[in-house]
């Protein structure tokens, strides 16, 4: 058996392709440079990330796959499920042996499950573009926290750098604890100290004079535009996932009167 240790990066994997056609040896697993293999595993091989190889093997992608096809390989990666990198791989080494796009074949079970989640997590970064809830900081930073089930970020934070050109705001990913920072100067990795926000809010001492009222003002408007008698909580459940209202603000207080 043979394994590919490499950097667990998007472009580690694609480096990982382009070793294994020069070598022409195909990994079985791949492996986090801190992993030890299994004692199955014969062979190891370190996978050396590098640029050039990486957009080589991303530039012969492109001209096999539709535009949606090749971003349904990065929000599949963005999945971040268990053993994806390795069904990546194949899925990848498919589209290379194919002589036409695979990307429409059923009947091939790594593709369907690749582009299948790519679905999901595009599905995903779609919702929260809608459902972020900013805070206005002291510091007069726009403070968005949220806790999606793929790793999302990446994918969002174009939409908002749109919308807000002209401020500073972090989006902030609770679950995976860490986040975006966007400036004019582009956007740059940041953490937060897990004490200092509950369930997407973060302390008052924190927030901007005003900024509790205005959220108090933004429930009392959505609960007067409630049409109590037409609640269909089954609904709204489907349309808006449970798993979403900790981080917005007008279901707080709903949240709060349940406990």
């Amino acid at each position: 058996m043979l394994a590919f240790l490499y950097d667990q990066s998007f472009e580690g994997l694609l480096c990982a392709v382009f070793d294994a056609y020069s070598a022409g040896a195909f990994p079985d697993l791949l492996l986090g440079e801190g992993d030890l293999p299994p004692l199955s595993a014969t062979r190891t091989h370190r996978v050396t990330t590098s640029r050039d190889r990486a957009t080589r093997v991303w530039r012969g992608l492109r001209g096999r796959l539709s535009p949606n096809a090749l971003h349904g390989l990065v929000y599949a990666w963005l999945g971040e499920e268990k053993e994806g990198d390795i069904r990546l791989f194949r899925c990848i080494r498919r589209i290379f042996a194919s002589q036409t796009s695979p990307e429409t074949n059923p009947a091939d079970r790594d593709i369907l499950a690749v582009f299948r989640l790519a679905r999901s997590v595009n599905r995903e970064a779609h919702r929260l573009q809608g459902f972020a809830r900013f805070q206005k900081t002291a510091q007069g930073v726009y403070f968005a926290a949220i806790e999606p089930r793929y790793n999302v970020l990446p994918l969002i934070a174009p939409h908002f750098a749109g919308r807000f050109p002209d401020q500073q705001w972090i989006l902030y990913d609770a679950g995976r604890r860490y986040g975006l920072f966007r400036d004019k100067g582009g956007y740059r990795n940041m953490t937060l100290d897990a004490a200092r926000l509950n369930q997407g809010r973060l302390d008052d001492g924190l927030l901007a004079d005003g900024e509790k009222l205005f959220q108090t003002l933004w429930k009392s408007y959505c609960q007067a535009l409630t049409v109590r008698e037409r609640l269909n909580p089954k609904l709204q459940s489907r349309c808006l996932p449970r798993r979403y209202w900790p981080y917005l603000t007008e279901m707080r207080q709903e949240r709060e009167s349940e406990a």
